[in-house]
């Protein structure tokens, strides 16, 4: 996973130590960080650390006869999860983003529920 890391930050400090894995990816924000997550054409406008990045795939959303409005398809994007304290935290935020997932099968387009296998470990 990639973690956007403040070492200025209690929270961000305490996660990194605790939560974070040797073979994640620390993007120290304040020692050369944001200008490699820059660099790298990636979202902007972090502002809380520590940040999880996510990435969600391309799905569907089902119909809505009652508001007239057929099939969409919403672009893949790039989250961050702002200020996990924990990996149920992570968990549960994904969960969250599975259950949209999960209806893009009713409108025609299977997406595998996302994982912490599943966030991405590299720029």
């Amino acid at each position: 996973m990639i973690v956007l890391h403040n070492h200025l930050s209690r929270e961000s400090r305490n996660f990194v130590l605790n939560v974070a894995t040797e073979t994640d990816v620390i993007v120290d924000w304040y020692n050369g960080g944001r200008e490699e997550w820059f660099t790298a054409g990636e979202i902007k406008g972090i502002s809380s650390f520590p940040s999880v990045i996510v990435d969600i795939p391309e799905y569907n959303t089902p119909a809505n006869e009652e508001l007239e409005i057929g099939i969409t398809t919403v672009p893949a994007s790039r989250i961050a999860i702002r200020e996990p304290t924990s990996i149920a935290d992570i968990e549960a935020f994904l969960e969250e983003i599975n259950v949209t997932l999960r209806l893009s099968e009713s409108a025609n387009k299977t997406v595998a529920d996302l994982t912490l296998e599943s966030l991405p470990s590299e720029l």
